[in-house]
């Protein structure tokens, strides 16, 4: 749910803001050179850091949050050095959400299954990023705005998934320990 949101939105966001802001089509590079650069900086300064001082349980759901807040925020952005910043932010909530994926894949497969479980994450990504572009033609038509409004719902959905799968993963712990 989560990749199939940001991609839907991440496709979709130069023609959002082509049409809400006025955003120039020669400068849409821009937006994505932002996104990569900022993401590969903060995951090499600030990310690592951060994932070994906060639980996976409580960064990972606040991170896709935050990041749909965010994307929902890009709907009222009104000039383009606006628009640029708050990729930046986006692209910090990205840099912990992918890795906290993988560490918690990684951390909770045993030794023999952790390649297939990686593999499995990979192939629901690539499904997932896949079928963003595939069906946001159906509802781009709609609305130049669609692409925030599903990339805010699923995202939200995605974020208090995530708080209810740690919170039962939780309480499954502390019966496992109780009994």
């Amino acid at each position: 749910l989560f990749y199939y949101g940001w991609t839907f939105f991440w496709e979709f966001v130069p023609v959002t803001v082509m049409h809400t802001i006025g955003y120039p089509a020669h400068n849409i590079g821009y937006i994505y050179m932002t996104g990569a650069l900022s993401y590969v900086i903060l995951s090499l300064f600030i990310t690592r850091k951060l994932m070994t001082k906060i639980a996976i349980s409580l960064l990972l759901p606040l991170s896709i949050g935050f990041l749909a807040v965010c994307i929902g925020i890009t709907g009222e952005m009104s000039s383009s050095p606006q628009l640029l910043y708050l990729v930046v932010v986006q692209q910090f909530f990205l840099s912990c959400i992918y890795p906290l994926f993988s560490t918690y894949i990684s951390m909770n497969s045993s030794e023999e299954s952790q390649g297939r479980s990686l593999g499995m994450l990979n192939a629901v990504k690539a499904m997932a990023c896949s079928l963003g572009p595939l069906c946001s033609g159906l509802f781009f038509s709609l609305s130049s705005l669609v692409p925030i409004i599903i990339g805010v719902a699923t995202l939200s959905l995605s974020s208090l998934f995530a708080f209810r799968f740690f919170a039962l993963q939780k309480k499954a712990i502390e019966v496992e320990e109780n009994f």
